[in-house]
């Protein structure tokens, strides 16, 4: 009876362990799928195949909804074949479902917004990626560089002041300070000292007029 019984016991421990096994292989297989997609697509990319890769791209997606690389790879691929509304969809779809990527999705999005030269969407783009991963080393200093080619030279110097506040006598942050400092001199020496930092001439204000009274007593000095 002993013996049935641990026999018993045996048989249900490999059935549970089966079933477990089963869950974990389920689980798995789509990463596994979608990985393998990946790797095609972008194989197919490098031999210039683009709408092969796309397709790719779309497999490895579909297998992983929140599969981040395969998101962005489609979204610069769409970019480079001139879709860019279609590269910014698959980019905020994504940023939608994985709510926790939100830094990387935004700092994707500023990205291809900087290789149209849109560079106010750029910037916009990365300030949200900054606000939701304030330690970004890298993040801060693109961003005090799209500032710079979009030649907004005070918001430069902001950016690169904050940049230095965080990582001291960093040596790139402190030649953009500089260079951000100069290019203002340079603008503003272009342009003459603006108006408000004029002094203000001054006014003479009118004579008040004269009385008859006051006008016959100087006749009669």
């Amino acid at each position: 009876m002993k013996r049935r019984t641990t026999t018993f016991v045996c048989v249900c421990t490999a059935l549970v362990g089966a079933a477990y096994l089963t869950r974990q292989l389920s689980v798995a297989e789509p990463q596994v799928r979608a990985a393998a997609h990946f790797d095609e697509a972008n194989r197919l990319t490098r031999e210039g195949d683009w709408p092969g890769a796309g397709e790719e791209f779309r497999q490895a997606i579909e297998a992983e909804p929140g599969f981040f690389e395969a998101r962005e790879g489609l979204s610069y691929l769409y970019q480079n074949m001139q879709r860019l509304p279609e590269a910014i969809t698959v980019l905020k779809e994504g940023m939608q479902l994985m709510p926790a990527d939100r830094a990387r999705y935004c700092s994707a999005l500023s990205d291809l917004y900087a290789i149209e030269k849109d560079y106010a969407q750029a910037i916009a783009w990365m300030r949200q990626s900054l606000q939701a991963a304030p330690d970004n080393r890298w993040g801060r200093q693109e961003l005090a560089m799209l500032c710079e080619r979009a030649r907004q030279w005070k918001e430069a110097e902001a950016a690169w002041n904050e940049f230095l506040a965080r990582y001291p006598g960093d040596g790139m942050g402190v030649r953009g300070l500089v260079r951000a400092r100069r290019e203002q001199a340079v603008v503003k020496s272009k342009s003459g000292t603006p108006l408000a930092d004029r002094p203000s001439p001054s006014v003479r204000l009118p004579r008040p007029a004269r009385t008859a009274a006051q006008s016959q007593s100087d006749g009669a000095r």
